[in-house]
């Protein structure tokens, strides 16, 4: 599937229904996307998956994905998803599910001190 540039593939908040692996272009992970002044946490390109927490748990997204460029995707929807989930090893999907549980707290921590603001300077 070919996404175009500048055109959001994922929205923070929102629940996945399926997980991209790039084969060709750039896209750039956002917190915030939404506000005045977004947080790029990541720039990302060929061989690399977005989307796929929100398969494992769920929860919905913690962060916008947008196309830089045209971007080229493998798609994986979330019904084929889980039955590669399904079919690995039981200690292996364990650990993997150890592993996003770990990932949501430290990005739930990082979402929280996002939104935080010093008010030190302001008049009152």
């Amino acid at each position: 599937q070919i996404l175009p540039a500048n055109e959001y593939i994922l929205n923070e908040g929102v629940v996945g229904e399926e997980a991209y692996l790039i084969l060709d272009g750039k896209v750039e992970v956002r917190l915030g996307a939404a506000t005045d002044s977004p947080k790029v946490l990541a720039r990302l390109g060929e061989g690399d998956v977005i989307g796929e927490m929100s398969l494992f748990d769920d929860r919905p997204h913690m962060a916008s994905v947008m196309a830089l460029t045209e971007t080229t995707v493998a798609v994986l929807n979330k019904n084929d998803f889980k039955q590669r989930v399904e079919n690995m090893d039981n200690v292996m999907r364990g650990i993997l599910r150890i592993l996003i549980h770990r990932l949501r707290l430290v990005g739930d921590k990082e979402i929280i001190k996002s939104f935080r603001t010093d008010v030190a300077g302001w008049d009152r």
